[in-house]
């Protein structure tokens, strides 16, 4: 039987609120755990279209009722108002399923909170760090595009020097040539 259930059957037992509360935190229950289970049960009630089999009982006397409570109603009665059946009970235990929702929706706004503040400083973080990587990869591409045109300068240059060097070759040849062949006729002669 799940923590939904078990709180259904309580509460069809008659139960309230605050002893399925204090029962189940008893058990080692989380107080979270708690208020999801009570807030599914009351969602299950009301989407089966059930009621749970008890009513909720009215003090029997004023005796019981806190001092704000007797105010309002005596000031109702006063005025010709009559108090209306079921609505009597709602308020307190609404207003404790209200400020257990409230805490646990607190306590999920800071988290969020937290997170947000999280990717906040990542952000700030991220951006700095990419702007920084950003710079550097402008100074590596400088750094090539240098290292290019000195390369280019230096093949460029290779390449002057051997034209210079294959211009001195062929004057070579040709000195060569013109030797041999001289020595060449005074040998036939």
């Amino acid at each position: 039987m799940t923590l939904t259930d078990d709180i259904i059957s309580m509460k069809n037992q008659g139960v309230e609120d605050t002893q399925i509360v204090e029962t189940l935190t008893q058990q080692g229950v989380s107080p979270k755990e708690i208020q999801d289970a009570i807030s599914r049960a009351q969602i299950k009630n009301a989407v089966s279209g059930e009621t749970p089999e008890y009513q909720p009982q009215e003090p029997a006397s004023s005796e019981y009722q806190p001092q704000e409570y007797q105010n309002t109603q005596n000031e109702y009665n006063q005025e010709g108002y009559a108090p209306q059946e079921g609505y009597d009970n709602y308020g307190s235990e609404s207003g404790n399923s209200i400020e257990v929702a409230e805490q646990v929706f607190d306590e999920k706004s800071k988290k969020l909170l937290k997170q947000l503040s999280e990717l906040k400083q990542f952000k700030i973080l991220s951006e700095s760090k990419i702007e920084n990587i950003s710079e550097r990869l402008k100074k590596i591409e400088d750094i090539i595009d240098k290292l290019q045109m000195s390369i280019l300068n230096k093949i460029g240059s290779y390449g002057d020097d051997l034209s210079s060097i294959k211009k001195e070759m062929g004057m070579m040849q040709d000195s060569f040539g013109k030797v041999i062949k001289k020595s060449s006729r005074k040998s036939k002669k």
